[in-house]
């Protein structure tokens, strides 16, 4: 199963860089509105807390500078992630 992932993963980077497309992940990043991605969870916290992204869900997709597709992602408080570490 983890080869198959592991090929399938390679296979996406390729096809993806052949049509000059990037997908970018998020993990451990600043978490902040301007970012192409939207936060799942986003609910749960209010607007001024720190928040860090803990887990892409969907990497944003990215062409030209310009965003394709918005990515998806988990946050959480960057003191809850630093204490999880």
């Amino acid at each position: 199963m983890a080869a198959q992932v592991k090929f399938s993963d390679l296979q996406l980077s390729t096809i993806s860089g052949q049509l000059g497309l990037n997908l970018v992940s998020f993990d451990g990043e600043q978490f902040s509105v301007g970012m192409p991605a939207s936060a799942d969870n986003g609910d749960d916290f209010s607007q001024d807390e720190d928040l860090v992204v803990a887990k892409t869900l969907e990497p944003a997709v990215v062409g030209e500078m310009k965003v394709v597709h918005k990515g998806r992602v988990l946050v959480a408080r960057r003191s809850d992630e630093v204490q999880e570490e």
